[in-house]
């Protein structure tokens, strides 16, 4: 079934109906940057009582299209491969009982057969991994594999940490405020080999939500990063190089105005074109117009030095992805806030060393885009923006239409779609109510309502 649900609050219909919002006007520099265009996003509802929580992309049949696998809550423990059809649009293809709800999935081969696999973080006290072995034609079988991790799981990273040539896994455990390494047996069997804790300044109150694996310091072995989003910090857990790391290090996101920003979700890349790797988070605020950070790395692993740059103008930031969406050379952004949801499509007018955001458009999707990826699901040689939003029990795309400045053609004439955009109102936002402490640090702060949205 495709289209809107029916049942969208008001609010989000009236998003959801109207044309894209184009705010301010066309900075141009001096290598050409033109307005960042996307068409207004296709939806894709799941079965029955399906949210949608994470989203990995890869083209697991091979017709030259992107399919989904989709991670969700769901009370049957039911987690979704979607298959791509080539113009923005998911169709069911698998099902697959992870047995609770999951926020998160690793797509690599862990068993050593040279065909993907998928891990699940499956969530509860204690949580689990579950793995499902990849067959042929993109086909998933349950291994009944199960592996005990910490309290309430919500994010997975996997690399070769240990150095012995198959993948391992990092898992946050979102109520233990803490880090599990697994060892890869070499058979996609999983063994703890420490438990680490990720919270030296903040105590409890971390909640640590999503990890991903780089090799932040040239050493040539991956590191972790960590979201604290009750904490309101980067962590970074640096490799010794054989898989044992050393005690966490923590940046906190910067006070912007009187608040102290919330920090849900991170995006990875050499944002200033220095060789190392990056961190662009979005900075949630109580106050109406949001954020993004940038978390520039010294070279050594030292993120320092923090940049706040353009986000939504209302909502609550809470996702954020990078792409080169008008393939000028330099990494552009798309951030997704809740109530109500939309996605703001940032687009960089600085250079490949100087990052700066302006937002471009505006687009309505639903309540809670809870994660982004940038990927081009209709093989036109442009990155398209995929989503998920789990109140709404959807998948969302938006086909990219700008201009691309290598010379590919976009599969639809972008000049013309641009002649037809309107202005339209800005949508009301919805009132602001204080959060309550659930970090337990005393305040009422963006990290409350950062927490509430995680949920």
């Amino acid at each position: 079934m495709f289209g809107a649900p029916a049942n969208f609050p008001r609010l989000t219909r009236r998003i959801l109906c109207s044309t894209l919002l184009i705010l301010g006007a066309l900075n141009t520099t001096a290598r050409g940057d033109e307005l960042l265009v996307f068409a207004q996003p296709v939806y894709d509802v799941m079965p029955a009582g399906i949210g949608p929580s994470m989203l990995r992309a890869r083209d697991l049949d091979g017709d030259g299209f992107p399919d989904l696998i989709v991670p969700a809550r769901t009370r049957d423990g039911i987690s979704l491969v979607l298959r791509g059809v080539g113009d923005g649009h998911f169709a069911p293809w698998q099902e697959l009982l992870v047995g609770n709800f999951s926020d998160w999935a690793e797509l690599a081969d862990f068993d050593g057969d040279s065909v993907e696999d998928i891990l699940f973080g499956v969530r509860g006290d204690p949580s689990q991994l579950a793995l499902f072995k990849g067959g042929k034609g993109g086909i998933f079988t349950d291994t009944a594999m199960r592996v005990e991790i910490g309290r309430d799981n919500s994010g997975l990273a996997s690399g070769d940490f240990d150095g012995d040539g198959d993948r391992d896994i990092a898992a946050t455990n979102y109520l233990g405020a803490s880090v599990d390494i697994l060892s890869n047996e070499g058979n996609g069997s999983f063994v703890r080999t420490a438990r680490l804790d990720v919270a030296r300044w903040s105590g409890g109150i971390a909640y640590p939500r999503q990890i991903e694996p780089c090799d932040v310091d040239g050493d040539k072995d991956l590191d972790l990063l960590v979201v604290l989003t009750g904490g309101g910090r980067l962590v970074l857990l640096r490799n010794q190089g054989n898989g044992v790391f050393d005690r966490s290090r923590e940046w906190q996101v910067p006070q912007i105005g009187t608040e102290r920003p919330g920090f849900a979700s991170m995006a990875l890349a050499d944002l200033d074109a220095d060789g190392d790797i990056d961190v662009l988070g979005s900075a949630l605020l109580l106050a109406p117009q949001q954020k993004s950070i940038a978390f520039i790395n010294d070279g050594s692993g030292g993120f320092a030095q923090r940049l706040v740059l353009e986000g939504t103008p209302i909502g609550y930031a809470f996702s954020v992805c990078l792409g080169d969406f008008d393939h000028d050379g330099d990494l552009d952004a798309a951030q997704g806030a809740a109530l109500p949801g939309l996605i703001a499509t940032l687009r960089n007018n600085g250079s490949t060393t100087t990052l700066n955001f302006v937002m471009d458009q505006l687009l309505g999707i639903g309540q809670l885009p809870r994660y982004l990826i940038a990927v081009d699901v209709d093989s036109d040689c442009d990155l398209d923006i995929v989503g998920c939003d789990a109140a709404s029990q959807a998948v969302f795309t938006a086909i990219n239409l700008t201009p691309q400045l290598d010379g590919c053609q976009p599969g639809f004439l972008a000049a013309n779609v641009r002649a037809k955009l309107k202005q339209v109102p800005m949508p009301q936002m919805i009132p602001q109510l204080a959060p309550s402490d659930l970090n337990g640090d005393g305040t009422k702060s963006a990290a409350d309502r950062a927490l509430e949205l995680a949920k």
